[in-house]
């Protein structure tokens, strides 16, 4: 074993002083790249307050108004749903079927859960006019054979949103097996010889939330186009808005959740007119998933 000259154990000192030294200057640009990184989120936090305390005010100043809504919306669903068993002509067939206010509900949420995902950004009156058009499904029904939904709709319409968040899942619909028979239930077993009464009876049920909403719609859009405007300044400053994506998302849902619901669309059918309206299945289904979105509306989007 060949002797270590002096030479040998200074270059070995050089090499760990080298080496203790990149680590020593490392751990200092960490320490530099942190420090500054907590410097700059220190300055996002203190030039986006005027933001935070915006989508503050903005809940505390409509908490009621969307909270006064989505209940009314609720009891206005429940009601309409009770009701439907009363126009089922297979009510007292003496053979066993689904209750028709199941097939009802469970047709309003299916809707609802085909816009979940769009309803925490999509604009509002896009949202209202594609409600709007649910009015007519019964018309434009098409099914295939392979079917996309089931009892597991709700997970079905999450899979394909975070597949594909800007698909228009609604018009998957008339094209789904499922969705397609319990379209036809309600039309084949809400008795046609009463249409008329039951058109008009939806009316009745949903005048209450209509003048209530009529009351709110010109306050929550005003705060809507507030907050638009707050958006559209915070994303130009020089510490963009865009930069606190939480505070960002959460501003911009705010808005979205008010414009929607001072934009929303309801079928208005005088009490004289309801006799020429084929489409009472489709009018039940687009008024209760309307009432579904309203009354849900704590709970859009999906979360990624």
């Amino acid at each position: 074993m060949p002797d270590f000259l002096i030479s040998d154990y200074m270059a070995m000192g050089a090499l760990i002083v080298s080496i203790i030294s990149a680590a020593y200057t490392k751990s200092q640009s960490r320490s530099a790249a942190l420090s500054r990184h907590n410097d700059y989120r220190a300055h996002l936090a203190e030039h986006h307050q005027i933001y935070l305390e915006a989508l503050r005010a903005s809940r505390q100043a409509h908490k009621a108004n969307l909270t006064e809504l989505a209940n009314l919306a609720r009891s206005t669903l429940s009601e309409i749903v009770e009701f439907v068993d009363n126009f089922d002509i297979q009510r007292s067939s003496g053979t066993w079927q689904r209750p028709l206010r199941h097939v009802l509900h469970e047709c309003a949420e299916i809707v609802f859960y085909a816009l979940k995902g769009q309803l925490a950004w999509q604009s509002g009156l896009n949202i209202s006019s594609r409600l709007y058009q649910i009015s007519r499904v019964e018309f434009d029904l098409e099914p295939t054979q392979k079917g996309f939904l089931g009892p597991n709709f709700r997970q079905a319409f999450e899979w394909q949103y975070l597949k594909e968040p800007n698909t228009y899942q609604e018009c998957m619909l008339t094209h789904d097996p499922y969705f397609c028979d319990l379209v036809e239930q309600l039309r084949s077993r809400i008795d046609p010889s009463r249409s008329t009464e039951w058109t008009s009876l939806l009316q009745q049920k949903l005048a209450p939330f209509v003048a209530l909403h009529k009351s709110k719609s010109d306050l929550l859009k005003a705060e809507a186009e507030s907050l638009e405007e707050i958006i559209a300044e915070g994303k130009v400053q020089h510490f963009s808005l865009t930069e606190s994506p939480i505070l960002y998302a959460s501003l911009k849902k705010q808005q979205t959740t008010l414009e929607t619901l001072s934009s929303i669309l309801l079928p208005r059918i005088s009490e004289r007119d309801a006799h020429h309206y084929s489409n009472y299945a489709s009018i039940s289904l687009t008024i209760c998933a309307t009432m579904f979105v309203v009354a849900n509306s704590d709970n859009w989007g999906w979360e990624k």
